[in-house]
């Protein structure tokens, strides 16, 4: 999963072609699971979750390659909108430790922020 902070104009649909854009081939499924806007965000922003389905077809994708395939589509959307990456407290990442995670936890501390 992956939550970027974009400005309110950007639409889901033009965030997901840039995720599909991006992609190196891992991808097989992106699905929207949130928007958010409220006073806690800056103004004029908001929040989009998306949940990234990776996966190769010959092979066990490892961590890194999982999260190469992330880095590529978080740096597309960061390039082509502006998007920050932002911490999501709903996302199913926060508590499934699967390979696919939106930060890497060495980067930022989901624990403090719950």
């Amino acid at each position: 999963d992956i939550a970027v902070l974009v400005d309110v104009g950007a639409t889901v649909g033009a965030l997901e072609a840039c995720i599909r854009t991006a992609a190196k081939g891992l991808l097989k499924d992106v699905t929207l699971f949130d928007i958010y806007q409220g006073s806690n965000l800056p103004a004029g922003k908001k929040s989009v979750a998306f949940n990234l389905i990776l996966r190769a077809d010959d092979r066990s994708l490892t961590a890194q390659e999982a999260d190469d395939e992330v880095k590529l589509v978080l740096e597309s959307l960061e390039k082509a909108f502006g998007a920050m990456k932002h911490f999501h407290k709903h996302s199913p990442a926060v508590f499934n430790f699967f390979p696919l995670y939106f930060l890497p936890f060495e980067e930022y501390d989901v624990f403090d922020k719950l």
